[in-house]
């Protein structure tokens, strides 16, 4: 039978591309019957328990600051009170102000009646009296300063309510879906309700303000201070800075509610790790849990080269593409941390394709993540780029991915 004719005279296709056009329906109908329904893919685990070793608290995490691997987590996701450590996201608003010129370390910041006010730990601010905004964010790092913190909040916001709904903006921003703050210090407030987050959020905010802003570490490093004459001595409330070899930080938070809590970091050689403990039943306790957690990671661990940077690590498919697929390629080299008396052959390697890939690409173009894996725990997430250049396909090549998507999607279905 002869196709039918179009207006205008002839056929839509030459009589190559009619047979092309009418292989690909008749492949496409065999498909649809004969092809069976794809599995679902799994989530990756979460890190396993590590047997045999335990910090000793409710809840801890322990993540390399430079992989940002999760080397431990125990009730990573439970809601706590974080108390000060709430401070956390008061120091990063604050450096992420000054780095965009909203603010100087310069600048003088005066005192109000409500800061002076506040309780709990305080050097005792009088009201009327002005402070560099860089004496202000020492004080909060060291002494865990309630009045020096509300002060640096009505200096950035106006006022403290408006700078905690920033804080919570920003947490959302993060992915700290389980933190709710509900004023700046971590203080309880009239009704007995208090900030909320986990072990993994408060990691998550901390890594973010090391990571950028490695300033804030000269502060939290600091023994003692004497800011001006007639103030109190400011003693660092995190004992860990004179008890663990590199500890240089971060930020201690306590409550009768949300017990001994601390979120350290600690540098050695050139590894940085970031510990958090949580609900400690007291100061040593928690001095020992966070001692533990970073002997555990710097001792436990060693860094091994999984991927060199140039390496292949599989192909993904790219709509409208020619060729259709790309070779993917890690654009550095992917570093990980294995247990010290592991192998490296029990590391794993998983290829995720960009969901929206479509021609035209250029050679570097990022086209998925390569997820890594140890004895059946995620370790690494790693972006992988396109090894050359891919151009947009003709009208029968793209025809022909189109139907085969749309078969391979109602399958996925």
């Amino acid at each position: 039978m002869r196709a039918p004719a179009v207006a205008g005279g002839g056929h839509p296709f030459k009589k190559g591309e009619r047979v092309l056009f009418l292989s690909v329906l008749l492949w496409a109908l065999l498909l649809v019957v004969i092809v069976p329904f794809a599995r679902a893919e799994t989530a990756p685990e979460s890190p396993s328990p590590v047997p045999g070793f335990d910090p000793g608290v409710p809840a801890a995490f322990l993540v390399d600051t430079g992989t940002g691997q999760v080397l431990y987590e125990k009730s990573a996701d439970e809601k706590v009170s974080p108390a000060s450590i709430s401070k956390v996201m008061v120091l990063l608003l604050a450096m992420e102000a000054i780095e965009e010129g909203r603010a100087h370390l310069d600048d003088q910041v005066q005192i109000s009646e409500r800061a002076a006010s506040m309780g709990g730990s305080q050097l005792y601010l009088a009201a009327g009296s002005s402070y560099t905004l860089q004496e202000l964010l020492e004080m909060l790092a060291i002494a865990s300063a309630n009045d020096a913190t509300v002060a640096i909040t009505e200096y950035l916001a106006g006022s403290e309510a408006v700078f905690v709904a920033a804080m919570n903006r920003r947490a959302k921003e993060l992915g700290m879906k389980d933190t709710v703050f509900r004023d700046a210090s971590g203080l309880p407030l009239a009704n007995g309700e208090e900030n909320v987050s986990t072990a993994r959020d408060i990691a998550r905010m901390s890594l973010e303000l090391v990571r950028r802003f490695p300033k804030v570490l000269e502060w939290t490093s600091i023994w003692t201070k004497q800011f001006r004459p007639d103030l109190p001595v400011a003693v660092n409330t995190n004992r860990l800075i004179r008890r663990y070899p590199g500890a240089d930080g971060l930020k201690t938070g306590h409550t009768e509610k949300a017990g001994y809590s601390v979120v350290a970091t600690a540098r050695r050689d050139d590894r940085r790790l970031l510990a958090v403990v949580l609900r400690a039943g007291s100061d040593q306790e928690r001095l020992q849990a966070t001692t533990s957690l970073l002997d555990y990671g710097f001792n436990g661990f060693r860094q091994v080269l999984a991927v060199p940077a140039g390496k292949t690590v599989g192909r993904v498919r790219v709509a409208g593409g020619s060729p259709a697929q790309v070779e993917a390629a890690a654009p550095a080299d992917i570093r990980v941390l294995l247990p010290r008396i592991a192998s490296t052959r029990g590391v794993e390697e998983k290829l995720l394709p960009r969901q929206d890939l479509r021609a035209p690409l250029k050679k570097g173009d990022r086209v998925g993540e390569l997820v890594l894996f140890y004895d059946g725990s995620e370790i690494g997430r790693h972006p992988v780029v396109a090894a050359t250049d891919v151009k947009r396909a003709g009208l029968l090549a793209r025809l022909w991915q189109w139907l085969r998507d749309l078969i391979a999607g109602l399958f996925r279905g």
